[in-house]
Parts: structure tokens; sequence; C-alpha cells
């Protein structure tokens, strides 16, 4: 039984101050144990919920979850928490919630609370492809649970911390998923955005080349480092998930944080996970609260992260035996399902929620099920086994041999094929630059009776070939335009060299619009022997295209699209501000039209503002950003906004003697969860203006997220 003794006790629960001063103890028998004094309080308020009870003590702060609904209702001096299972033998904070979370418990008051529970799925995933890990199948298969494993490809096999090609091919083969996590564990943060497409897309054409289509949907931030230009890089590359190492409340960490990820998540580039690592001082309690507290607030989806199996000298070690008893005790659960994240993903989950009244005499069950995405449709490529050659020359019927600048190379229809009689084989003997490669025929399209595979621009397509080399290749991408014209379009990542036959798979992303034909092919672009056998095609239905940007003549990149350093800020435009304020600018996905909007969030106001506005520079004219203004004009000035306070447009002109002058400024828009157009018309401009810059922003604390900005003559 637990207690907590309230002192100075009111009658009635206030649910819009509820806080209490309390001291709570355990007692078993005549015995009773002081766990800690401290206040509680309800975080939740008006309808208080106990969803985030804190509890302060000496030297404690955590966020308890869901235990009771409580709304006005009578409470005794002394509330009892009593327990049906066995009690909890570990001492602290964590035994306390676990007994507490995992309990069928009340409070013995004038009204019955209401407790509700719903089901969990959890993810077992494993880290960095360590060689400990070996054991952990053995431990899982005999329970029935996959597990999702994140390897680092160019890793595999490098020494003994790792695992071998065999064990990870075991492991594969055991119906568990394995996931990429970088070539070489890089912190994708801290490497330009070229090296980190790099490392992501190679990883993941390595471990889809050792294991199929199915390897390539999952991928793990080293480090957890991640920021929004790496998330997008990861879905470029072709990722369906993206897992991060924080953001779900756990015992000691991230206490302010949700119980758990949804199902679907709200960001499946941004999977969230317990605030702190499995490590070698983990307990049972620390693992069963994970679950625990996820069910007592209506399910959910927790993804664990582990990276050793018994080694003592490894603090990020777990022990067999603790885990083999963990995996026994959800095994025992009706509500726990265990599953990898990819199927996850891709299936979502059916979701039922259950809630007892006072008492349990009537149950209301509601159930969701998440439609999993289409999966790729196969299409045919003419001559794709590069077995037809009827007009006996050398080279495969509908197929090109390319080639760009300065190369020596020889061709040969080879024997040594992949699968059939015959395959394609190039061998560049000098090389200064360029590349060649096996391409279908630029014609027409096959619509059109042609070679080349006729497409559709509002899909992607998922390309694939066979191939064995002595050195690295990649991609090459070419499209037919509405014109009939054949550009080249992308190359793609690097793919590892490969002595045995390897299959390799690219992700183009949404063709161009009016593209009719695509021709791909592997190039070799170095001294080396690539050959290629067994080409593949597929088409992958895309959700509707975003918008197009919104383009103003007068602002420059108006849709803050361009950003060609990379630096996070778009081009042409600048964060600005004064006064005293804590603030965070962030380049995002969320956008009125186009790819790309601005956030701003002001986390703490005293005074002045924040906004971002055209740069500070020189008029369009004269080689800068600003746009040029003529003397005596007033203008129009607006942009689309989104946010959560009231927003403020703030104006400054360039004025004859090349010095930036406020202009003026004005509220301009009230908070609002959709996007929003503010504007505002000015006063004449000043005698002397050159140029005029503006933005909007925000006067107080808040979050605002602003696009396609514009500059008109007002009427």
């Amino acid at each position: 039984m637990f207690a907590i003794d309230h002192q100075s006790p009111r009658r009635w629960i206030d649910e819009t101050s509820l806080k209490r001063r309390c001291t709570v103890f355990a007692t078993h028998g005549h015995e009773k144990s002081l766990l800690f004094k401290g206040s509680i309080t309800c975080a939740s308020h008006p309808t208080c919920h106990l969803r985030n009870y804190v509890i302060r003590g000496k030297n404690s702060l955590l966020r308890l979850g869901l235990l009771i609904e409580i709304a006005k209702q009578p409470i005794d001096e002394v509330a009892k928490l009593s327990f049906v299972r066995k009690p909890f033998v570990r001492a602290g904070i964590a035994g306390l919630i676990l007994a507490l979370l995992a309990s069928s418990f009340v409070i013995q008051s004038n009204r019955a609370s209401a407790v509700s529970r719903g089901p969990v799925v959890v993810s077992l995933t494993w880290d960095d492809g360590r060689s400990s890990q070996a054991g952990s199948t053995a431990i899982q298969q005999s329970r029935g649970f996959p597990a999702t494993y994140y390897v680092n490809s160019g890793m595999v096999g490098s020494s003994g911390y790792y695992l071998t090609k065999p064990q990870l091919d075991e492991i594969a083969a055991g119906g568990n998923e394995i996931g990429g996590h970088t070539r070489r564990h890089e912190n994708l943060t801290k490497i330009t955005p070229e090296e980190a497409s790099a490392t992501i897309c190679n990883d993941r054409n390595q471990i889809m080349s050792w294991y199929g289509s199915q390897a390539g949907n999952s991928f793990a931030y080293p480090f957890g480092a991640s920021n929004t230009a790496v998330e997008q890089i990861t879905k470029d590359c072709g990722y369906a998930s993206a897992r991060s190492v924080s953001g779900v409340v756990s015992p000691y960490a991230c206490t302010g944080c949700p119980p758990s990820e949804t199902i679907p998540p709200t960001n499946p580039y941004r999977l969230r996970t317990p605030g702190a690592s499995v490590s070698n001082k983990t307990t049972l309690a620390d693992l069963q609260f994970q679950v625990e507290n996820a069910s007592v607030t209506g399910g959910g989806w927790v993804i664990l992260v582990l990276h050793s199996l018994g080694v003592p000298t490894d603090s990020l070690s777990i022990d067999p035996v603790l885990y083999g008893e963990f995996l026994d005790w959800l095994k025992a659960r009706q509500d726990v399902t265990v599953r990898t994240v990819g199927d996850v993903i891709a299936n979502g989950v059916p979701t039922a929620t259950t809630t007892s009244t006072s008492p349990a005499t009537s149950q209301v069950t509601t159930t969701t099920t998440t439609t999993a995405p289409p999966p790729p449709i196969p299409m045919s490529i003419t001559n794709a086994g590069l077995e037809a050659n009827v007009d006996g020359n050398p080279v495969s019927d509908c197929w090109l041999r390319g080639y760009a600048r300065t190369n020596t190379a020889t061709w040969n229809r080879t024997s040594g094929s992949h699968s059939g009689s015959w395959a394609e084989e190039v061998s560049i003997t000098e090389f200064t630059n360029g590349d060649r490669k096996l391409v279908p025929v630029l014609d027409g399209g096959t619509a059109n009776g042609g070679c080349a595979p006729s497409v559709d621009p509002d899909s992607s397509y998922r390309l694939g070939s066979w191939y064995r080399s002595t050195a690295d290749t990649r991609f090459v991408v070419f499209l037919r335009d509405s014109a009939g014209a054949w550009r080249y379009w992308r190359t793609g990542p690097w793919i590892n060299s490969s002595p045995n036959w390897s299959e390799a798979f690219y992700e183009t992303g949404r063709l161009p619009a009016g593209t009719t034909a695509i021709s791909f092919g592997l190039a070799l672009s170095t001294v080396g022997t690539l050959a290629t056998d067994d080409y593949s095609l597929s088409r992958i239905t895309l959700p509707p295209a975003p918008p197009p940007a919104e383009v103003d003549a007068v602002v420059r990149n108006s849709s803050l699209e361009a950003d060609a350093d990379s630096n996070g800020v778009p081009d042409c435009w600048l964060p600005a501000g004064f006064g005293t304020n804590t603030y965070a600018y962030s380049r995002v996905s969320d956008a009125h039209s186009g790819l790309w909007g601005e956030k701003l969030t002001v986390t703490s106001f005293t005074s002045g503002d924040r906004k971002m506005v055209q740069t500070i520079d020189k008029a369009q004219s004269l080689g800068g950003c600003a746009p040029d203004a003529v003397p005596g004009t007033s203008y129009t000035l607006a942009a689309w906004y989104h946010s959560d306070a009231n927003v403020k447009l703030v104006a400054y002109y360039l004025d004859a003697g090349g010095t930036w002058r406020w202009w003026t400024s004005a509220n301009v828009g009230a908070p609002t969860s959709t996007w929003a157009k503010a504007s505002m018309t000015t006063p004449p401009i000043p005698a002397g203006a050159t140029a005029l810059s503006f933005g909007i922003g925000l006067a107080s604390t808040g979050t605002v997220v602003t696009d396609d900005y514009s500059v008109t003559i007002a009427p």
C-alpha cells in the first residue's frame, strides 16, 4: 500500500490550482518507509486529469503519467493508493512509479476515479551493429519477438567490436529488420549536406544490396543528432522513417516529454524514444515503467534503444538475464505487441481505447486502422535481362552504351551474367573525367513504340540493377520532356564495389512536371570494370505535389526556397530584431507554397521584437537584395503566416545617404493555426529613399511560420 498524507488538506480539489503538500510513504504490514516529502501538482489544468502530476521531492522531479482522473471530487485527509499486485521491492522513485503504474489502484474517496488504458506497441532497436548483439536474437526468437538492427555498413566485419557479415546475415534471416545508421557513424550535423547525403544514401544502398528493399525503410541518426536539413536528406535518400534518441519521458530523463510515440508518428523522420538509452544501470522496473506509462495514458509506441548485450565494461550494455526477464514480462501481457520499426511505419496498428466508468459496469471501445501506403508497382523494361540481340551487333537490343567526357574504355557483351546468358561489361583503362554507362535508348518512350520506359511525372521511381564491379558505381538518370528533348537529370549516391553479383537500387523522388520517359543506368567513373544485368523499374505513388512556390517579382527569394550556402537562412533574408528576448529561427518544411518556410520562436520576452527581413544591403538595381523604392510611393507589404501569437510587420528604408532607417510598423495579424495573409499599406516612403525592406515577426513570446512575401504599389 502507498499513502499520501496531505498537509493542510482541503475537502474539495480546485481543478485550476491543484497543489498539495504531501508525504509519500510505503507500508508493508506494520512497517512504514518514508519515500519523500514534497508537493504534488496537477500540471494539466483546467481538466485536471492526473496525466501530468509532477512530484517534487528532495531531489526529484518526475512526471508520473495518467494515473487517475480527478474532477472536483471530494478527497479524504489521507488519500490511500492501493494496488493488487505484489509490493515493489526496488527502493526509490522508479520503483514507486512502476508500482503505481503497474497496479490496479483507486483513490479511496467519496467517488471512484477512472483509469484509461490502451494497447502498446514495443519496438526493440539495436544500434551500431556491435558484435555482442549476435546473442540477442536467441533471446528474442525464443519469445517470438523481432527487432530492428541499425547498422553502420562500412563497419561490418572491420574489427572484433562489430558484427561480421555472416553474423548480420543470420540476424536478417531470423525475421529481424536491418536498418541504416550511416556508413561509419558520422555525426550528421557536423558534416556538409553533401557528405551527409553520401553517407546516408550509400549506407542504404549497401544494406539493400545485401538484404533487398526491405532493408531500406528505417534509419537511426548516430548520436541522435539531426536537424531539419538532415531529416530532409534522409527522406530524399528513400528512408520511410528515422529514429532519434529522446523525446519520451523516462524515469530519469525528459521529464516534461510525452509518455510514448504516437501511431502514426507526428514526424516519422524524428521518431521519439525514451530520454535515456538502455544502459548497465537500467533496471527491470525502468523498462516496465516505459510500457506501463504508455498503457495508462491510452496506449502508444515505445521504441527502446539498445546497444550492447552482456558486456560488463560497456556502460550501454544490458544484462542478458535482465533482458530475458523483460521480454518474458512483455510476452505475458495481452495489451502489448512487439514489432519492428519498419512494420509499424508501413502498416500502422489497429488501436483500441477502453474507458471504464464508475464502477466498471460499462465499456466503450473505439477502433481505428491506419492504411499501409501502396507498395511500389513493378514496370517492364524492354530487354531488361540484356538477352535479346536480334541484329547481331555488339550491343543488347534497346540499350545504349553511353559515355561522357575524357576516358578510354572497351565494351563487351559477356556470358558471365547474373541470370540468363548475357550481361554487358565495360572496362575503363584510362581516365581523366566523365563516365561510361549502359542505359535504355533515348527515344520516344514505350508509349510511342520506343525502348525508354514511359513515366508519370507525378510519381517517384525505384531504379534497380544487378552489378559486379571493381570500383564504386552510381546511377545516372536522364529524362525526356514534353517537347521530346532528352536531358541529364541527376546522379545518385555512390554504391560500393562488389566482386560478386549484387543488386543496387535508387529512388528518384518526384519527377519534374512534363516528364514523359526515363533512361537510367549504373555508371563507371574511374579505371576499373563494371558488369550489369537484370535491370528493374517500379513506380511509387506519391501524395499530391505541394503547390508551386509563389514568386513575387519584386522580392528576391520571396518564397524562401533558395538557401545556396545551406546555412539554414533563406538567401537574401536576414534574421533581425532588438531588445531583451530569447529566440530561435529554423528553416522548416512547413510551407504555404513550395517546400520551405521560416519558423521563429520567442521563448522569453521583456522588450523589443524579432522578425526576418530582406537583407539590409543595397537596392536590387545596384546588385543587392532589397527591393527598389520610389520616393513618395505607398506600398502594400504582405506575407503568409500561421502563429500562436499576434504578428507584427516592420518596414525600413534606405535613405539617399546610404543609411537604413526605421519606417513604419503595425500589428497585422491575429493567432491562427491555418495559413493567413497579413498585409499593410504603408504611408508614402520618404523623399530620397532608394530601397525598402520589411518582415513579419513577434513582439511577444510565441511561434510564427512565414512564407511567400510580396511588395506591390498601393492603389
